[in-house]
């Protein structure tokens, strides 16, 4: 057989199975006869000559319409005219539609006049999730009349918010969710927080202003900021101070104003899950991580912009953070990924004195690594990661996490991933497992990078002494098989051993030749091909 599949000796490729899943399509009703046999009148009373969807009981056809309309949940407009589709479809189903309640709480505010109204009516008394671009007058004050039962506020001021104001400015007391986009320029200040809204939990605002001194913006579990002008960082803490159970922290393209006073202020938020600032000046991001003490698995997200010198300076405060990770992961079996952009378009990056460093940490659950992620040009990437790695050596020996690299292997700069490897096998001695993911830039120096972990000369110190398995992906494994090949005979003629002291070699992905197999089989006692097609 010419060619195949292997993986642990030889394995068929996966067959991934869907999962079953309930399908159903919606049509305009004129179409809906042709498709289903469904005749759209106003009364049927003859249980015979119906189909047998139109048999179903009613309880059990109301979880079929919850299930397709909850596809439509993050869409007003959508979810109505599937929902006022299905209802045209006979008497019966429009009335036990009407009836049910919890399918008219979504209050499109821009649709007309008569189907919020038969939303408003139809909700009969539960809370209600408002959402809308162009309000017009009328229905901007159907809506205003039922404040008392306002559960969620979605406004999009890209249209100016016009009649839509006056909702900003209702007492709401049942108010859970806000979420407002404003117009670019407009900088207005919401009014909400003039009144009360005692059950607010998440506010995610854009491109307009909060009144920030006011004491109804607390107890938040959800906070989301995005291209606000902060007066300074006093009023970010003082938020968050106001609200000790915070989930969710987000602050992106703001422009916060640094406080000399904020330096000594100290927030503790136990519950936060995940942390992210995106564009934020790398001064003020290094004031909010001085005061705010976080839980060790928040996931985080950090997008600055860094000058090409004094890194240590610059990544003081988030190096701190990446060393307090590792001494939390050292207590569980976790994956250390260090993780670069793919590189190969440099016109893609700044050159203009500055880089924008993308440092991301997700946390157990969220993903399966423990990532930290720079985004920045080849030349700067691996200096980013090689200062936060050594900052792991704050955590315990008894740590061994797998280690895996990713996107760091662009030839010019593999002496910085020697060194990086370097590092990491200083603070993380015991590591068994390395997988090095994208290696496809690098096969003139593929023997450089092995010698480092199979040194030919017995005096050489080797990295990660413990090392037992090691799995490579590329396209092709050509120039990793000779090195491996070359190196396997050196030690031989040396004296050392016939096999390197790896318990497994795993290839991932790409294609690797039969005689390589071979050859391989004579190396190591296990090698292992995971979707390899070998030719």
């Amino acid at each position: 057989m010419s060619s195949g599949s292997c993986g642990s000796a030889m394995v068929p490729k996966t067959i991934k199975h869907s999962a079953p899943k309930l399908e159903l399509y919606l049509f305009p009703s004129n179409e809906l006869e042709e498709v289903v046999g469904l005749e759209v009148v106003e009364n049927r009373d003859s249980m015979e000559s119906k189909p047998l969807l139109l048999k179903l009981p009613i309880e059990v056809f109301l979880k079929i319409i919850e299930y397709v309309l909850d596809s439509y949940k993050y869409s007003h407009p959508y979810y109505y005219s599937a929902l006022l589709s299905l209802r045209r479809v006979s008497k019966r189903w429009a009335e036990a539609m009407d009836d049910a309640s919890k399918l008219w709480t979504k209050v499109p505010l821009d649709s007309r006049e008569e189907l919020v109204e038969m939303a408003l009516k139809n909700s009969k008394g539960r809370p209600l999730n408002i959402a809308g671009r162009r309000v017009t007058s009328s229905n901007a004050a159907r809506v205003e009349a039922e404040a008392h039962r306002w559960r969620t506020l979605e406004l999009d001021g890209h249209g100016r918010f016009g009649n839509s104001i006056t909702l900003l400015s209702r007492s709401a007391p049942l108010l859970e969710i806000l979420d407002v986009t404003g117009w670019p320029s407009s900088g207005s200040t919401i009014p909400l927080f003039n009144y009360a809204v005692p059950s607010i939990r998440v506010i995610k605002i854009r491109r307009c202003q909060l009144p920030w001194g006011s004491p109804n913006i607390s107890n938040l579990q959800e906070l989301r900021l995005h291209e606000l002008k902060v007066p300074s960082t006093t009023e970010i803490l003082d938020i968050l101070h106001r609200s000790p159970h915070l989930t969710h922290l987000h602050l992106s393209f703001c422009m916060i104003g640094l406080s000399p006073s904020s330096s000594a202020l100290r927030v503790t938020l136990p519950r936060l899950q995940s942390l992210d600032f995106e564009e934020v000046d790398l001064k003020v991001l290094n004031q909010l991580l001085r005061s705010i003490e976080v839980p060790h698995d928040t996931s985080c997200y950090f997008q600055v912009g860094l000058g090409y010198s004094d890194l240590e300076e610059q990544l003081a405060h988030i190096s701190e953070r990446i060393g307090s990770l590792g001494l939390f992961h050292q207590t569980e079996p976790s994956i250390l990924s260090l993780k670069a952009k793919d590189g190969k378009d440099p016109g893609s990056w700044d050159v203009f004195g500055r880089t924008n460093a993308v440092l991301r940490y997700f946390a157990p659950g969220t993903y399966d690594y423990f990532t930290i992620l720079a985004d920045a040009p080849p030349e700067m990437h691996i200096d980013i990661l090689n200062l936060l790695a050594s900052r792991l050596r704050l955590s315990s020996q008894s740590w061994t996490p797998a280690l895996r690299l990713k996107n760091m292997f662009h030839a010019p700069h593999i002496d910085k991933t020697i060194t990086l490897l370097a590092t990491l096998s200083q603070a993380l001695l015991s590591v068994c497992t390395i997988t090095f993911v994208d290696t496809t830039d690098c096969v003139e120096r593929t023997t450089d990078i092995l010698q480092q972990l199979f040194p030919p000369d017995s005096g050489t110190t080797r990295l990660f002494p413990h090392l037992t398995e090691l799995t490579i992906q590329a396209e092709s494994y050509d120039p990793w098989v000779n090195s491996l090949a070359a190196l396997g005979t050196d030690q031989d003629e040396s004296g050392g051993i016939s096999h390197f002291p790896l318990d497994t070699l795993r290839f991932r992905e790409g294609a690797i030749r039969r005689e390589s197999v071979e050859l391989l089989q004579g190396l190591v006692p296990s090698l292992l091909l995971d979707d390899v097609e070998v030719q």
